[in-house]
Protein backbone atom coordinates (compact mmCIF):
# COMPACT_ATOMS: atom_id res chain seq x y z
CA UNK A 1 0.00 0.00 0.00
CA UNK A 2 1.47 3.34 -1.08
CA UNK A 3 1.75 5.65 1.83
CA UNK A 4 -1.19 8.69 2.27
CA UNK A 5 0.94 11.49 1.49
CA UNK A 6 2.67 10.08 -2.06
CA UNK A 7 -1.16 9.21 -3.19
CA UNK A 8 -2.05 12.80 -2.21
CA UNK A 9 0.51 14.84 -3.12
CA UNK A 10 0.39 12.97 -6.92
CA UNK A 11 -2.94 12.88 -7.17
CA UNK A 12 -3.02 16.67 -6.71
CA UNK A 13 0.38 16.82 -9.34
CA UNK A 14 -1.82 15.08 -11.74
CA UNK A 15 -4.95 17.59 -11.13
CA UNK A 16 -3.24 20.68 -11.48
CA UNK A 17 -1.05 18.94 -13.88
CA UNK A 18 -4.11 18.26 -16.49
CA UNK A 19 -6.31 21.50 -15.61
CA UNK A 20 -2.87 23.26 -17.28
CA UNK A 21 -3.56 21.11 -20.02
CA UNK A 22 -0.33 19.71 -19.85
CA UNK A 23 1.62 16.00 -20.58
CA UNK A 24 3.61 14.68 -18.42
CA UNK A 25 6.43 15.12 -20.51
CA UNK A 26 5.78 18.85 -21.03
CA UNK A 27 5.46 19.34 -16.91
CA UNK A 28 8.88 17.60 -16.19
CA UNK A 29 10.33 19.97 -19.43
CA UNK A 30 8.80 22.72 -17.50
CA UNK A 31 9.93 21.64 -14.31
CA UNK A 32 13.46 20.47 -15.53
CA UNK A 33 13.13 16.71 -14.43
CA UNK A 34 13.04 14.02 -15.99
CA UNK A 35 9.48 12.76 -17.44
CA UNK A 36 9.63 9.42 -15.43
CA UNK A 37 9.87 11.44 -12.13
CA UNK A 38 6.59 12.70 -13.04
CA UNK A 39 5.40 9.37 -13.47
CA UNK A 40 6.62 7.85 -10.03
CA UNK A 41 5.40 10.96 -8.13
CA UNK A 42 2.15 10.91 -9.54
CA UNK A 43 1.65 7.26 -9.14
CA UNK A 44 2.88 7.05 -6.03
CA UNK A 45 6.08 4.90 -6.44
CA UNK A 46 7.63 7.84 -5.06
CA UNK A 47 6.67 7.76 -1.19
CA UNK A 48 8.04 10.90 -0.45
CA UNK A 49 9.24 13.45 -3.31
CA UNK A 50 11.78 15.85 -2.26
CA UNK A 51 10.75 19.36 -1.30
CA UNK A 52 13.16 20.97 -3.68
CA UNK A 53 11.03 18.45 -6.64
CA UNK A 54 7.98 19.93 -5.27
CA UNK A 55 9.76 23.42 -5.78
CA UNK A 56 9.93 22.64 -9.18
CA UNK A 57 7.02 21.08 -10.01
CA UNK A 58 4.90 24.26 -8.36
CA UNK A 59 6.42 26.72 -10.35
CA UNK A 60 6.08 25.09 -13.74
CA UNK A 61 2.54 24.95 -12.40
CA UNK A 62 2.51 28.44 -11.71
CA UNK A 63 1.00 27.73 -7.81
CA UNK A 64 2.47 27.91 -4.02
CA UNK A 65 4.32 24.93 -3.10
CA UNK A 66 1.81 24.36 -0.24
CA UNK A 67 -0.92 24.11 -2.80
CA UNK A 68 0.46 20.72 -3.69
CA UNK A 69 0.42 19.21 0.37
CA UNK A 70 -2.42 21.18 1.02
CA UNK A 71 -4.83 19.14 3.37
CA UNK A 72 -2.03 16.53 4.68
CA UNK A 73 -0.93 16.50 8.09
CA UNK A 74 2.80 15.98 9.54
CA UNK A 75 1.88 12.55 10.51
CA UNK A 76 0.46 11.27 7.04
Amino acid sequence: MMPVVARTVGKRIRELREESLLTQEELATKASLNPNSIVRIETGTVARPRFSTIRKIAAALEVDPRELTKGLSKGE
